[in-house]
């Protein structure tokens, strides 16, 4: 797996020393490693949520696929979409991690920094139970 080194402020630090760690020991397979896509800056620097990357599926895709490169693996444990993307609908901002669950990339799935209203609303959506 091939990376392109990224921009500073991103974000993208943390994940390459996180990554860097298991890859050094050969031990992915006994730790749990979890990332998060969404509020990453798509303008290096900015450190407000007016250049975050969103929840649409291919902001999704993009995001998980970088943070896997960066953190060296094939997988993560818990993926957590961290921001609330109201320009992307709901069903795109759900189906988007659940592809990356379904492809194997991601073993749990979470949200973070989401109004309790709208995780009802997604989890409705879904048609998970309660």
């Amino acid at each position: 797996m091939e990376c392109a080194p990224g921009p500073s402020c991103t974000g993208d630090e943390s994940e390459e020393a996180v990554g860097a760690w298991p890859a050094a020991r050969g031990n992915r397979d006994r730790i749990f490693i979890g990332t998060k896509g969404g509020a990453r800056p798509t303008v290096p620097g900015d450190r407000t949520l007016d250049s975050a990357e969103g929840l649409s599926a291919a902001a999704v895709a993009r995001a998980a696929e970088g943070s896997l490169c960066r953190l060296r693996t094939d997988y993560v444990d818990p993926y957590w979409s961290h921001i609330e993307d109201r320009s992307a609908p709901l069903h795109e901002t759900l189906g988007a991690p659940n592809t990356l669950a379904e492809q194997g990339k991601v073993r749990a799935l979470g949200a973070s920094n989401i109004a309790a209203w709208r995780l009802e609303r997604a989890r409705n959506l879904s048609g998970a139970p309660a």
